[in-house]
């Protein structure tokens, strides 16, 4: 986490949508999921190209959603 991260919206949820598939967690819907993550002190912004979380981004290494 660092506020100069950011992640496309759409991809923070398939892969936690992908990270549930894998470990039989129960898969929140995007209202429930966005509220939660608000609800964590991270933040959601519209631009142009597209929505982001801001503060956040996926591991690289292609490892598990946390």
């Amino acid at each position: 986490m660092d506020p100069d991260y950011e992640e496309k919206s759409g991809d923070f949820y398939a892969a936690y949508r992908a990270y549930c598939a894998r470990t039989g967690d129960f898969t929140r819907s995007t209202t429930e999921f966005y509220t939660e993550v608000e609800n964590r002190g991270f933040t959601r912004q519209k631009r142009k190209d597209g929505r982001f979380v801001k503060g956040l981004k996926l591991a690289e290494d292609g490892g598990d959603f946390v």
